[in-house]
């Protein structure tokens, strides 16, 4: 398939080269490519750091030997409604967020013609679960103060 022949999220014909699996090939593993897609990145070593712990644990399970071409919308969806089963949403939202990156390197370099994280619903962050308490001087000083144990 050509990727001039493929139609973007408003209907709109995408441009380019041909796809590696419009040539019978299925393109490179998600795995490979995001091995290099973490190579060519430059950011901070704390960023660095979180990315590849994300890769090591959430995303590598499900991707690592499916072809690029082959990841869909309904894949990450079923991905992320399995990860929000016994994960917080902050880490799902994380992870998606990891692989959703990785997907729209592999749209600009031409490899996929949209990218299949585009429109995936998220597990919602509870914003409830932590109330955040004003307290009073005299009472974090003569109640929690003292709670604290020595170093």
């Amino acid at each position: 398939m050509l990727a001039s022949d493929a139609r973007g999220p408003g209907g709109d014909v995408v441009g380019g080269d041909l796809l590696e699996h419009g040539r019978g090939r299925p393109g490179p593993a998600a795995g490979g490519y995001a091995e290099q897609w973490q190579a060519g990145r430059t950011v901070e070593s704390r960023t660095a750091e979180k990315t590849t712990a994300i890769l090591r644990t959430h995303v590598p399970p499900r991707w690592e030997e499916v072809p690029l071409s082959r990841i869909d919308h309904l894949g990450v969806q079923a991905w992320v409604a399995e990860l929000a089963e016994r994960r917080s949403p902050a880490t799902v939202t994380a992870a998606f967020r990891v692989l959703a990156m990785i997907l729209d390197t592999a749209v600009r370099a031409r490899l996929l013609p949209v990218n299949p994280c585009d429109g995936v619903r998220l597990p919602r962050v509870r914003t409830d679960a932590a109330v955040m308490r004003t307290i009073a001087r005299d009472d974090f000083h003569t109640h929690l103060l003292p709670a604290v144990p020595d170093q």
